[in-house]
């Protein structure tokens, strides 16, 4: 072996023992952050995978149990525990009859609730502000409320009313006797609870409306979880009014071009303008309805 030689393989051995060395007491080695890899920002490395986005993550859920096909919701107001109507038709946040209400720690308002019941007939009723409104894992600090004078005929003590489920993209799933609530107009969220399909809606007043065609024409129905039947006008069919509501059925009932098939309606005359019908609880049974107010959707699965 040649003097050269052997030279040149002890320069390889140093040069092997310091890039040990190196590496070995983690110091960094001139030169090398030229070849060191940059990962840019946002993309994942085998030691971060990457992650989904579940629209369904962000939910609030009250439980409810099925009264005669009225969800029923177990809430607490003021420390005091009521089982209240969740009424996506009620006027009010929280409304409590008077009974109900006299032990709870309320403040009054100056001026009364003015309204109508399902029947015309004017009700005024005092306004309150109630603190500490829990239902399920909805946690409010203050709610706002009206006092009922007469009871409601399920025989609950009070609902739970639009103002509060206008606030989220709300779903009453009669299946597994919840209702979930995701931030206001998700659209994910909507699509993944109740699919692509929608049902455009509009609002008169406090009621959520939709066209439905029939067998008897395109009709306009108010969603509204706090009746417990499916009702219907007389005269929107061209029948005489009657005050003992009699049953009818549709063959054809589709609405946005979903076919409901056969539903039960009970004729039953009542004093809102210009809706035909209404969708009471008994439409919702075995189903899972979404409703987006912010953009006027609805969906059933």
């Amino acid at each position: 072996m040649s003097r050269l030689t052997r030279l040149k393989r002890l320069r390889c051995r140093r040069v092997a023992v310091s890039l040990a060395f190196f590496l070995l007491s983690g110091m960094a080695l001139p030169g090398l952050a030229q070849i060191r890899t940059v990962v840019p920002a946002g993309v994942p490395t085998e030691l971060e995978p990457p992650t989904t986005t579940d629209p369904t993550a962000d939910v609030i859920r009250i439980p409810f149990s099925i009264e005669n096909n009225l969800p029923i919701v177990s809430a607490t107001v003021g420390g005091r525990r009521l089982n209240l109507v969740a009424d996506l038709g009620g006027f009010k946040a929280l409304a409590v009859d008077q009974n109900s209400l006299r032990p709870i720690p309320v403040m009054f308002g100056d001026r009364p609730d003015s309204w109508l019941d399902l029947y015309g007939y004017q009700q005024l009723t005092r306004s309150y502000t109630a603190n500490d409104f829990q239902a399920g894992d909805l946690n409010l600090d203050t709610i706002e409320g009206t006092e009922l004078t007469t009871p409601l005929e399920s025989g609950q003590p009070g609902f739970i009313g639009r103002p509060v489920w206008a606030k989220y993209m709300t779903v009453f799933d009669f299946v597994q006797k919840e209702i979930r609530l995701y931030p206001f107009g998700s659209q994910a969220a909507f699509q993944a609870e109740c699919g692509s399909r929608s049902i455009p809606l509009r609002t008169q007043g406090n009621a959520i409306i939709s066209s439905v065609q029939t067998d008897q024409g395109m009709l306009t129905f108010q969603w509204d979880t706090g009746i417990s039947d499916n009702l219907l006008k007389p005269s929107s069919v061209g029948m005489e009014p009657t005050n003992v509501p009699q049953p009818m059925s549709f063959s054809q009932f589709s609405i946005a071009g979903q076919d409901m098939g056969v539903v039960g309606v009970s004729l039953r005359e009542f004093a809102t303008q210009r809706i035909d019908g209404i969708l009471g609880g008994a439409f919702f049974q075995s189903k899972v309805v979404c409703f987006d107010l912010k953009n006027r959707l609805a969906g059933i699965r």
